[in-house]
């Protein structure tokens, strides 16, 4: 066998392996919660609470101004793969309800402002230790109640 048939094998060998390890990685993310909150103090709360068993996406990118974000094509691709949708509501995302309007009816959609205390003014909510453990409460049950079989693991980043 000459030395280009053996780099060629060789070659292979590494193109077969890639993809197996490209599959592997794959099945892990498959195994994930897919989550996807309004902006990052939703993300922060999740992400606490979900950790490695949680993929989290943030649709106004943090830095970003939530009140005159406008919503993208990739935003409703985002949501079409979610098990999960929190916003706090209280008219902080203006645009979430044309976002409502296209999305997955398979997708749990948690609005923060249905169970916090807050005044119309206000839509910042979280700034209130009460309704930040309420809301990081919702967000425990949300996880338990989609992936049960990893419950104690959420009670415990809960705690």
């Amino acid at each position: 066998m000459g030395g280009d048939n053996i780099k060629k094998i060789i070659f292979l060998i590494c193109i077969i392996l890639s993809c197996f390890l490209l599959l592997g990685c794959n099945n892990n993310d498959k195994d994930k919660i897919n989550i996807v909150v309004s902006f990052y103090v939703l993300e922060d709360f999740t992400k606490n609470i979900g950790s490695d068993l949680v993929n989290i996406n943030t649709i106004v990118p943090n830095g970003s101004e939530v009140h005159e974000f406008e919503i993208k094509p990739k935003t409703i691709a985002l949501l079409e793969k979610a098990d999960i949708f929190i916003y706090n509501g209280i008219n902080l995302e203006s645009w979430v309800n044309d976002l409502l309007k296209n999305i997955n009816k398979s997708v749990k959609v948690i609005n923060m402002s249905d169970y916090v205390k807050y005044t119309k003014n206000d839509p910042h909510v979280w700034l209130n230790i009460d309704n930040a453990l309420i809301e990081i409460n919702i967000i425990k049950d949300a996880l338990i109640g989609v992936d049960q079989n990893n419950k104690d693991y959420y009670l415990n980043n809960y705690n």
